[in-house]
């Protein structure tokens, strides 16, 4: 819901209506809420401009029932009947039952993929086929390096083009290609090309005379340009309707090319495609989005335009490895850059991340292998949650994630719950850690002098030996499997403890900020630094870095001091993705 000094939602019955309201509190001293059940609508009016961070003690304002609101419409599913549900009796197969108040913004659990075989398309290579003929040196062939050094800055110098090939009369010489300026009749050409030093040289050092009689030295050599040659999108322009321009961009990930392509190219999509390819040897699948994003998880839905099926890959970022399934989760090749950045600067070694929206685990890998951080990271979409798992094995950091597929809100509210009488878990940890150390010391001192009379004398391979038998009998805790008291490993631990809070989905990211305001506890946190939430979204047209800030303070509630805003990439004509980020304070945190 975005607030504004009048807002009005339309479900489609008073049944409906009447729900909703008897689960909101619309008691207001600064605004007012009223149902109005006749014309099937909930209207509001609010000053909540006027309100952000005053304390009151007056009944809860326009804000709360507004957020109240919210939760009832997201606990309630309706199906094409208008019946009601709670979200925990609908059942996420039924296809009768879809989320929020009407059925005309149907969300689908997962995409919808176009994945049948595309048609064969067949180009005319012949139709690029062209040639030209330039003048060359012949040359022994054991001279070749020589002889491109002296001439080097004459030399042909073309994309594709080898600028020495084998002399087709003489296989033992080889032909050296000179620039197509160089034109005219044979030597007389060739002399007035080359300045006076470089021919005395070629004479002194590789014995080619270009005076006099050079019959047999100056040829001519006809090249070929075929299909190969040229580039995508010179091959599109020669396709393609004149007057149309070249759809150039795609974004690769893995073997797959996926394009979004404007509805004027869509009558050449399988061409389009088929160029990609040809031109990309690592390529084997080419999509294309198809419609809006429409999946609860924001999977685009594709079409196969080009080769194979198979949308998994496994792809490259900061040095290591993810695995990702292109139809079931979302990945940006583009955010590569945005991820080494917050890592590099924002991150501190050895600090503790919370990653609420943490899709395959672009944040979670670098934070752990180039940091040393710890991370609590958890993603909704179960597809996400089982790469992300395989891609912290891949990258073999398993002792320092815990993993978890839930809401993000359910996430870092369970992280919040203060814990009543065990120690948190970075308590525990701690005390887990200094055990090992104090035991690991006894253990140096008792195998000090042992295997001293040995005959080993390479120190690597008697530290090695060492270490590995400290690893055997003193085995290192492992920060992922620690729990404190009554945790279960399947839910996040209470009482947590982090310097970082990570909320990257910018179509809503901002949306969840409400569950932090006020939801931390004074003892658990007390004498420790509040974290620092990093939350992205999208900067529209004709907003500013202000407004985003604005829509931040609105969902947490607060204000927001010494916010920074980073620009991210370019979305769109004037739309931007930015990251809002900025320390919790105590207002903020902890309840009056």
């Amino acid at each position: 819901l975005e607030l504004s000094p009048s807002l009005s939602l339309s479900f489609p019955s008073r049944k409906i209506t009447r729900h909703i309201a008897s689960r909101c509190t619309l008691a207001s001293s600064s605004g007012r809420a009223a149902v109005t059940a006749s014309h099937t609508r909930v209207s509001f009016s609010s000053h909540r401009a006027n309100q952000i961070g005053k304390k009151s003690n007056s009944p809860p304002d326009s804000r709360t029932s507004l957020d109240t609101v919210q939760r009832a419409l997201r606990s309630t599913r309706i199906d094409k009947n208008n019946s009601l549900r709670t979200m925990t009796s609908a059942t996420a197969n039924d296809e009768n039952v879809v989320i929020g108040p009407t059925d005309t913004n149907e969300l689908k659990s997962q995409p919808t993929h176009s994945l049948s075989p595309p048609p064969e398309v067949s180009i005319d290579h012949k139709k690029f086929e062209s040639f030209y003929e330039v003048l060359a040196i012949s040359i022994d062939r054991t001279k070749v390096s020589k002889t491109t050094k002296i001439l080097r800055g004459y030399t042909l110098e073309e994309r594709g083009v080898q600028d020495v090939v084998i002399d087709e009369e003489d296989n033992r010489k080889r032909l050296v290609l000179l620039k197509r300026e160089c034109v005219g009749d044979g030597a007389k050409a060739v002399v007035g090309f080359l300045p006076e030093e470089v021919r005395k040289k070629l004479e002194e050092e590789v014995g080619v005379s270009l005076e006099g009689s050079s019959e047999g030295i100056v040829k001519e050599h006809r090249i070929k340009l075929d299909y190969k040659y040229h580039t995508a999108e010179y091959v599109l322009k020669e396709l393609l309707p004149d007057g149309m321009e070249t759809p150039s961009a795609f974004e690769q990930v893995g073997h797959v090319a996926h394009v979004n392509l404007r509805e004027e190219f869509l009558p050449y999509k399988y061409t389009i495609a088929k160029i990609i390819a040809d031109k990309n040897p690592r390529i084997r699948t080419v999509v294309n989005k198809v419609g809006a994003i429409d999946s609860m998880f924001r999977v685009p839905n594709w079409e196969l335009l080009y080769g194979e099926p198979d949308l998994k890959a496994t792809v490259k970022q900061h040095g290591y490895s993810f695995e990702v399934d292109f139809g079931k989760v979302y990945w940006n090749s583009r955010l590569e850059t945005e991820h080494k950045r917050l890592v590099d600067v924002a991150f501190k070694r050895g600090e503790v991340i919370v990653d609420a929206m943490a899709g395959v685990g672009p944040f979670v890998v670098p934070a752990v292998k180039s940091k040393g951080c710890r991370v609590y990271a958890s993603d909704l979409n179960p597809d996400c949650f089982e790469m992300m798992q395989k891609n912290v094995k891949l990258n073999k950091m398993e002792d320092s994630v815990k993993l978890y597929n839930l809401d993000a809100r359910a996430f870092i509210k369970s992280l919040l719950t203060p814990v009543r009488k065990n120690n948190g878990p970075e308590e525990t940890w701690m005390q887990n850690i200094s055990a090992y150390e104090e035991e690991l010391k006894k253990f140096r001192e008792k195998t000090a002098n042992e295997g001293n009379d040995e005959k080993e004398t390479d120190t690597k391979k008697i530290e090695k030996k060492r270490k590995r038998l400290e690893e055997k009998s003193v085995p290192k805790p492992k920060w992922s499997t620690t729990l404190i008291a009554g945790e279960d490993a399947n839910t996040p631990p209470s009482g947590a403890t982090f310097d970082h809070i990570i909320m990257n989905l910018p179509a809503t990211a901002v949306e969840f900020l409400d569950c932090l305001k006020h939801s931390f506890d004074r003892a658990t946190w007390s004498n420790r630094k509040l974290p620092t939430v990093h939350a992205y979204a999208f900067r529209p047209p004709g907003h500013t870095d202000q407004d985003v800030i604005s829509r931040a303070e609105g969902h947490l509630g607060c204000p927001i001091k010494n916010a920074k805003v980073h620009e991210v990439r370019d979305v769109a004509p004037n739309k931007a993705m930015v990251c809002v980020s900025f320390q919790i304070t105590e207002e903020q945190a902890f309840a009056p």
